[in-house]
């Protein structure tokens, strides 16, 4: 949505990693966190029931590790998705 406009640059960057490492972006998402010892589940919004197993399917793919450590942020405004009704 246009409300994320300001960090326009940093999807940018995530879409060009994504596309150059040949991967599906549900599965970019999903596999860092999933890949942490220590998370046993993630909670994911969805729209439909196709949506939703799309979802899973892509939770389900394993993944090398990729660096996406340019995606962390400090800005309250992006990280807290209580913040976003703000923007």
């Amino acid at each position: 949505p246009a409300k994320f406009d300001a960090w326009l640059s940093l999807w940018d960057k995530w879409a060009a990693k994504v596309e150059e490492n040949n991967l599906k972006a549900a599965a970019a998402c999903l596999s860092y966190p999933l890949s942490l010892p220590e998370v046993d589940r993630v909670v994911v919004g969805v729209d439909s029931v196709d949506q939703l197993k799309a979802l899973i399917a892509a939770s389900q793919i394993q993944l090398p590790q990729h660096d996406f450590s340019f995606m962390t942020s400090e800005d309250q405004m992006l990280i807290n998705p209580s913040n976003w009704s703000d923007l």
